[in-house]
């Protein structure tokens, strides 16, 4: 009965082993995610920066997906997108309000939720300690770059027109005014030195008449100058009011849903613990499972080059905290070990400045917290302002090291619109397995 029990026991467990994925590791329902939103047939081309991104969450420890979820994820997904292109047709309340609401419960389904940077004005997926995980400010706000373009008018904008015609036409008439007055006072100053007879007193007093009643009139024009721009902008204030009426419960929606009182946070400052190991008695793999998948904030490694005397604490995220403290990792890349394009980027006048010197077959060495990888540079290039995109590519299924800073290097005055990019080469650190 013992042996029975034992081996029911045994059967259980093994085919317990088989269902259970490791934390870190990809189980079936997010590889799905993966595959489904990476289709050409899918209602908008997701870039390979936002799959990385998702993908990268996904290898995160404690991060596991299950069907339903991963079904509603993509639903609203598609639902989020085909909103917007609705939007882009027909720009109305109902389809903005059911934009914001079908990408908020596609967060929601994977654990995920939908928030709003008001100092960079930009909306990021978080996860539930406040780390971003997505960046889908693009995909939310511009998924048509002539969207950008539009010419709005706003209600301040015709306010301001209005007074501005009214003070102009007010000037116009105090000058012509003014030209009536000298001519009257010229005529006045002529008759005081005529003789007067009973005629031209009558003819002075008729004039008088004229006078007290063209000044009247104009004053009470010159008066209308001050007046009606006040009701003019009323009018203009009530009917804009009107108008943004339609679209207030969408707004005061999206202030108490995703604007958040206080920046993007950080749970706690994490320590960073190289991995204690020499390149050369690293073995030639390491399991995800076996490895803590960095968290956007968190400095994973360390990048050094003797030759150049550069020596950066390389974090995960490229936010301008981040690059003040060491060099940032673009989160829509990958890490060392994942076989991808890992796209890293420092300011030129603080960690980046030597690489004014970089030379082609230089060395670097990045020490991360589950392994020591180097990397030989291969070539440099300089893209200008528009073109930086060309400048790596992060659907390539080989291993490449890009750095990438502010050219030319020294210049304080005026905005610098180049980039230079460095490429370097794997040549030792163990490979990412999932």
């Amino acid at each position: 009965m013992k042996r029975i029990s034992l081996i029911i026991l045994s059967i259980i467990m093994l085919c317990g082993a088989g269902t259970v994925v490791s934390a870190g590791e990809l189980n079936a329902n997010e590889k799905s995610v993966i595959e489904a939103i990476s289709k050409n047939d899918f209602p908008v081309k997701i870039e390979q920066r936002y799959i990385n991104q998702l993908e990268n969450y996904f290898c995160t420890d404690n991060v596991q997906i299950g069907k339903l979820d991963a079904d509603d994820f993509v639903m609203y997904l598609k639902d989020a997108l085909n909103a917007k292109k609705n939007t882009l047709k027909n720009k109305n309340y109902q389809n903005i309000s059911d934009t914001y609401i079908y990408f908020e419960k596609a967060g929601t389904a994977i654990n995920l939720l939908l928030e709003y940077d008001s100092s960079v004005n930009d909306f990021y997926f978080i996860d539930g300690s406040g780390y971003i995980v997505l960046d889908f400010q693009d995909i939310i706000k511009h998924t048509d770059k002539t969207e950008a373009n539009d010419w709005n008018i706003s209600v301040e904008v015709i306010f301001a027109v209005v007074i501005l015609l009214c003070i102009l036409g007010l000037l116009i008439n105090f000058r012509r005014w003014n030209k009536k007055m000298k001519r009257h006072n010229k005529e006045r100053y002529e008759d005081e030195d005529e003789d007067e007879d009973e005629l031209e007193v009558a003819n002075r007093k008729t004039r008088k008449a004229r006078m007290q009643t063209f000044s009247y009139r104009n004053i009470k024009q010159i008066l209308m100058y001050f007046y009606i721009p006040i009701i003019m902008g009323v009018i203009v204030v009530v009917i804009g009011g009107l108008f943004l009426n339609r679209f207030g419960d969408l707004l005061d929606s999206m202030q108490a849903n995703f604007i958040n009182t206080q920046p993007l946070y950080h749970s706690k400052e994490m320590v960073y613990q190289p991995a204690n190991v020499k390149v050369n008695e690293q073995g030639k793999n390491i399991n995800l499972s076996k490895i803590s998948y960095p968290r956007y904030s968190e400095q994973y490694g360390q990048l050094k080059c003797q030759e150049l005397e550069v020596d950066a604490p390389v974090f995960f995220g490229d936010r301008g905290e981040y690059l003040e403290k060491g060099a940032g990792t673009y989160s829509g890349s990958a890490i060392p070990g994942q076989g991808k394009t890992i796209l890293i980027g420092a300011h030129d006048t603080t960690f980046f400045k030597g690489l004014e010197k970089v030379k082609k077959g230089q060395t670097f060495t990045f020490t991360t917290t589950y392994g020591v990888y180097e990397y030989k540079v291969r070539e440099t290039k300089v893209y200008h302002d528009g073109d930086y995109e060309k400048g790596y590519d992060l659907k390539a299924h080989t291993e490449q090291l890009v750095l990438y800073t502010c050219f030319p290097f020294g210049k304080l005055n005026g905005k610098k619109t180049d980039r230079l990019f460095v490429y370097l080469d794997k040549i030792a650190g163990p490979v990412i397995e999932y």
